[in-house]
C-alpha cells in the first residue's frame, strides 16, 4: 500500500540522516588515537607558533590526553611543558619547565595557567596562589628568595592591589632593616654587602 511505501522511505531517509549524522559526532566511531615519542611537530599555541619534540597520544596528528612537549632551539631558553592536552593545547594540571630552572605548575587553560598554581625559581617558591592568563590575578602570596613573604592578599592582572596604608604597613619593617650607604660605599663594598638591605 502507499502507506507502507511511504513509512518505509521516511524509514530509509531517517536511517541515512541518522548515519550521516553520527560521523560528525566526534567520538561516536572511535578516534584515531596514535603514541608517538620524540616526534617532531609544530603547535599553533596561543602565544605563538612553536616548534619541538612531542612524546605522547595524538589524535588527528594534535596532542590529546597527557604528553610531554619540549621546545630547544637558539631564540629562546629551551622549556617542556608536560601535562594534560586538548587538541593541541595545554589544558588541565600541567607544568613548565625552563632550562634556566623557572618553573610553573598548575590548572592551564589554552595554553596559560588559568585557576590555582605556583611559581618557582631554583626550586624555590616565588608564587603561590591565582592566575589569569598567566598573570597573578585574584588572591596569592609572593615569596622574596629566602622564602620570605613579601605580599599577601589581592593581585589585579599581575600587579599588587594594596592601598597606601597596606603598602605602609608591607614596607615599613624592610625600612627599618635597611642602612644608609653612598653610592661609592656601594660600589667599593659591593661585594661585601650581597644581601644588605640598603637605602
Amino acid at each position: 500500500s502507499l502507506m507502507k511505501k511511504l513509512m518505509l522511505i521516511l524509514t530509509a531517509i531517517g536511517l541515512a540522516l541518522f548515519l550521516s549524522g553520527c560521523s560528525l559526532i566526534p567520538g561516536i566511531f572511535g578516534t584515531k588515537s596514535e603514541s608517538v615519542k620524540n616526534q617532531e611537530i609544530t603547535l599553533a599555541l596561543s602565544f605563538g607558533e612553536k616548534t619541538g619534540t612531542y612524546t605522547g597520544q595524538l589524535v588527528k596528528g594534535l596532542p590529546q590526553g597527557n604528553g610531554v612537549f619540549t621546545v630547544a632551539n637558539e631564540d629562546e631558553v629551551a622549556w617542556t611543558y608536560e601535562g594534560a592536552w586538548e587538541q593541541g593545547h595545554f589544558q588541565g594540571l600541567g607544568e613548565t619547565v625552563w632550562e634556566d630552572g623557572f618553573v610553573q605548575e598548575g590548572n592551564y587553560q589554552n595554553d596559560l595557567l588559568n585557576g590555582p598554581g605556583q611559581e618557582y625559581l631554583d626550586k624555590k617558591l616565588l608564587y603561590e596562589g591565582n592566575y589569569t592568563d598567566n598573570r597573578y590575578d585574584g588572591q596569592g602570596t609572593l615569596y622574596n628568595y629566602y622564602g620570605e613573604v613579601i605580599y599577601e592578599g589581592d593581585f589585579d592582572m599581575g600587579y599588587l592591589n594594596e592601598t597606601a596604608v597596606q603598602r605602609k604597613v608591607r614596607l615599613d619593617p624592610f625600612k627599618g632593616q635597611t642602612g644608609e650607604l653612598s653610592y661609592t660605599e656601594i660600589f667599593e663594598a659591593a661585594q661585601n654587602e650581597t644581601g644588605a638591605k640598603v637605602k
